[in-house]
């Protein structure tokens, strides 16, 4: 036998069928895809754990403010003000004081012991319980003690009055608040909830159900609803997310409502 036809190995080679090639290639291509699935999978997941967290924040954020701005109002004397289902006007209690007398014009109220910020409801409103009862009052000004007002010490306040007191009743009560205006408005593409207090205008939390996802009702001692502040037991306000609609079912949404009784007087 010749050098050229002896075999140069113990055993011949040959390369990959066309069969094994496809399948090799097939193999390839299920484990790509399973792997992008698990990708799509996990960015799902967290987009939805996001969406979710968002959700939860805005309604977190929305609870805390309302709470704050509606538990202590007192509806009879109109602390709560429904100006559309989507939009309402509260007076925020800012501070206390015992009234101790006017002047002579009834312009000016002498305060003492007072609590709270007060300055702050400078320009807005007090509430002054005089012999006809409790009335909102514009407080223009906030002052030291004047000689127009003897009774205030040293030390106390004395607010200047849009319009005379003079019946205000000595020792009684005096609550400083603030008007603030709560509503649904559109915003960036979406519905927000905000505060509007004089000309400052803040985005407070969303985005929101553009169709309802802030709406506020009064209800009786029996839960039913009712038009006037003056007949009704508490006000309901209820704050609902925007929906997502490519998150599962049962988690598109977040939805809650509060109830606030307010204070007696």
């Amino acid at each position: 036998m010749s050098a050229a036809s002896r075999p140069t190995g113990g055993a011949s080679r040959r390369g990959f069928s066309m069969v094994e090639l496809m399948v090799v290639v097939a193999l390839g291509a299920l484990i790509l895809f399973a792997l992008q699935q698990g990708v799509m999978t996990q960015r799902r997941y967290w987009a939805a754990q996001g969406a979710a967290a968002q959700r939860h924040e805005a309604v977190r954020v929305a609870m805390a403010v309302l709470t704050g701005a509606l538990r202590e109002a007192n509806l009879a004397n109109g602390d709560v003000v429904i100006l559309a289902p989507g939009r309402i006007r509260a007076r925020m209690p800012l501070g206390l004081a015992l009234v101790c007398g006017t002047d002579l014009a009834g312009d000016r109220l002498g305060l003492v012991a007072a609590e709270g910020r007060w300055s702050a409801g400078a320009g807005d409103s007090v509430l002054v319980q005089r012999a006809g009862g409790w009335t909102a009052e514009a407080v223009t000004a906030l002052s030291g003690p004047t000689p127009q007002v003897p009774c205030v010490p040293p030390g106390g306040s004395v607010a200047r009055l849009g319009r005379p007191a003079v019946d205000a009743l000595s020792g009684a009560a005096a609550r400083s608040f603030r008007s603030v205006v709560f509503e649904l408005s559109p915003e960036a593409g979406g519905a927000w909830l905000f505060r509007v207090d004089g000309a400052q205008r803040d985005a407070l939390a969303g985005p929101l159900d553009a169709g309802a996802g802030f709406l506020a009702w009064y209800e009786d001692a029996a839960g039913a609803v009712v038009a006037s502040p003056a007949s009704a037991a508490r006000v309901v306000v209820r704050v609902a997310t925007a929906p997502a609609s490519w998150t599962p079912a049962a988690s598109r949404q977040d939805t809650v409502t509060l109830s606030f009784g307010g204070r007696n007087r």
